[in-house]
């Protein structure tokens, strides 16, 4: 997420929001629609009783006389003047406090649809994610992803498409309100209406450019703000050990520091023309006012007219700014939008769960001149890798850093696909569609043992429903991976222990046996150890391979190692050196060694 901002227009941007909410559903969006437009129409109403009111108030007996007085007179039975300006104002004060129940019935209904749409959203960003093929996690800062998920869902929902239901509204409201002055008083309401809109036309281009240059210093800075925040407390440990906070703490410092001189610009954009139309719209008041005057006319000739002219005026604008300040609320948040899009446009995994097709393997595991390159790296990590994984043995693959080690692991598991030759298992071409199934086959122990900040228990099942979760079974792989009698001795909470973030209340071999426990619980036929015991002691590793390898005779190990004495006790060696296979060696037992 940290390609450039594009320069998307205010058009464009409304297309984009159209397009990321219409799988919620057309329908929902057309009855909020249909409930703005009843409050466009419910607002006319109540303005529109105010001038029979000022009428009848103003002069009661050539109010009765005219044709709408006299329709009121016949429809109510009342002729006397006292009782039809009660009438008058009872009727005027019902539909305006109609049409606010309107009002807030549709505010309701859009926070609503509003809130409805970021749950849907996040779970169908989430959702994509997970679709993701793994190279595109490689590439990316997960604070960034985090915040796409919690924090730029909900700065779409609030700061475009909240705004932009309120701008619909708006309008809808204003053209109302002014439909009601055009019936009254066409020139005076054409030319008002036009100079309004002009002034706030031409405080938006004025404004436009400083708008977008903020926008695009403003997502830079949240970027960098993030991630010095989020790498000040992944590396708490370290960061106190070194005392580096104050530097990390400075280098937030300044972050932070332009992030709140770009926001507090951000309500100048919104409020400024508002500012500076009010008085203009005020000074065209007094303007009619003194032409009228200047061509005999009483003030109490022109007082309903006026008054119902500024009336509409006083509900009128509001609604104006209201539109205006939509628009330069949508302007300024575009980014957020476009890099939802932009996540959200990203090709899903090839090897996607849906696409699940079963596979048998009951032999071999085959390597056949298998090369593979990173899409942003130049040259090949694994390149002509001739290799068989025979079933039930137990293979060690060493190597020193970046012989590609990693990426073969990662090709086993099914994360990648090579770029070019093949991975057969059995006689079967590994392809996307046996992606499931071939991953329910494989335990993987990795060297960072990732761990929910959840129960012990919740944390062995991974990914089960709690409901589902079968507790004997959990108890059986804590004693295979000996770390049983500690759960149920030691931890207080036995089983439904919170281990904390990423398990930072476990020691280091205690998270490697529940990751071993993990790795056992769905009862794989392959154990992927990838450095599993990089961080034990050799006592401690010894005694974990042990009991690795004592698990079945059935299951096949591959055992990542740096240390030769991890793997003294696997059937072959496997040698890794600049992406190449070096050597393949037979280990019949610790003394002797032979080449393939």
């Amino acid at each position: 997420m940290n390609q450039p901002v594009a320069k998307t227009s205010f058009l464009n941007t409304v297309r984009g929001a159209y397009r990321l909410a219409r799988p919620y559903g057309r329908r929902k969006l057309a009855f909020v629609l249909a409930v703005i437009l009843a409050q466009g129409v419910s607002q006319l109403a109540g303005v529109a009783s105010v001038l029979p009111f000022l009428a009848i108030a103003s002069d009661p007996e050539a109010a009765m006389a005219s044709r709408v007085g006299e329709f009121i007179v016949g429809f109510t039975g009342i002729s006397e003047p006292r009782s039809l300006i009660i009438v008058a104002g009872l009727i005027s004060v019902t539909a305006l406090v109609l049409a606010n129940i309107v009002n807030l019935v549709s505010v309701y209904v859009q926070g609503r649809y509003n809130a409805s749409l970021a749950h849907w959203l996040r779970l169908q960003l989430l959702r994509h994610y997970a679709d993701l093929p793994y190279s595109f996690f490689i590439n990316k800062n997960s604070s960034l992803l985090i915040r796409a998920v919690t924090s730029y869902v909900t700065q779409f929902s609030l700061t475009i498409v909240g705004p932009l239901l309120t701008a619909i509204a708006s309008v809808c409201t204003a053209a109302m309100l002014i439909l009601a002055v055009l019936i009254v008083k066409p020139l005076l309401t054409i030319v008002g209406t036009s100079i309004m809109v002009a002034a706030f036309c031409i405080m938006f281009l004025l404004l436009n450019p400083r708008m977008k240059a903020n926008t695009n210093k403003l997502k830079r800075v949240n970027n960098t703000a993030l991630i010095a925040v989020n790498n000040f407390f992944q590396g708490v440990k370290p960061i106190a050990v070194h005392s580096a906070s104050d530097e990390l703490i400075e280098s937030y410092s300044k972050h932070s520091l332009q992030q709140a001189h770009l926001q507090s610009q951000l309500p100048i954009f919104g409020s400024l023309p508002r500012s500076l139309v009010e008085p203009l719209a005020f000074g065209g008041v007094i303007l009619y006012v003194v032409y009228m005057t200047a061509n005999d006319k009483s003030v109490a000739d022109i007082l309903p007219t006026l008054g119902f002219v500024a009336f509409v005026g006083y509900r009128t604008l509001p609604a104006i700014q209201n539109v205006y300040a939509a628009v330069t609320r949508v302007v300024t948040a575009s980014y957020v939008m476009e890099e939802l899009k932009a996540d959200l446009d990203t090709p899903v995994n090839q090897h996607h769960d849906s696409l699940s097709e079963p596979i048998s393997w009951e032999k071999q595991i085959t390597f056949e001149h298998v090369d593979f390159r990173h899409a942003s790296a130049d040259e090949a990590t694994l390149r002509g890798i001739d290799l068989t994984i025979r079933k039930g043995e137990k293979l060690g693959v060493v190597g020193t850093t970046g012989s590609g080690k990693s990426t073969l692991v990662d090709m086993l598991l099914g994360l990648h696909l090579p770029t070019s030759g093949k991975m057969k298992i059995d006689d079967t071409t590994y392809g996307p569609s046996h992606a499931k199934a071939w991953r329910q086959k494989i335990g993987y122990v990795p060297q960072d043992i990732f761990l929910l900040h959840d129960s012990v228990i919740a944390n062995i099942a991974l990914g089960v429903p709690s409901e589902e979760i079968d507790v004997e079974r959990v108890r059986e792989v804590c004693r295979i991976a000996q770390v049983l009698n500690f759960i149920e001795s030691e931890l207080d909470e036995k089983f439904e222990t919170i281990v904390g973030e990423r398990g930072i209340r476990l020691s280091g071999g205690t998270k490697t046996r529940i990751g071993l426990a993990r790795a056992l619980y769905h009862r794989p036929e392959m154990i992927v150890l990838d450095e599993a015991t990089s961080a034990l002691d050799v006592a401690t590793e010894a005694a974990f391979m042990k009991a690795v390898f004592e698990i079945s005779d059935d299951l096949t190990y591959v055992v990542i190692a740096h240390r030769l004495s991890t793997i003294e006790t696997c059937d072959r060696t496997v040698t890794l050196e600049n992406g190449t296979v070096q050597q393949i060696a037979h280990l019949p037992d610790k003394h002797t060694k032979g080449r393939q």
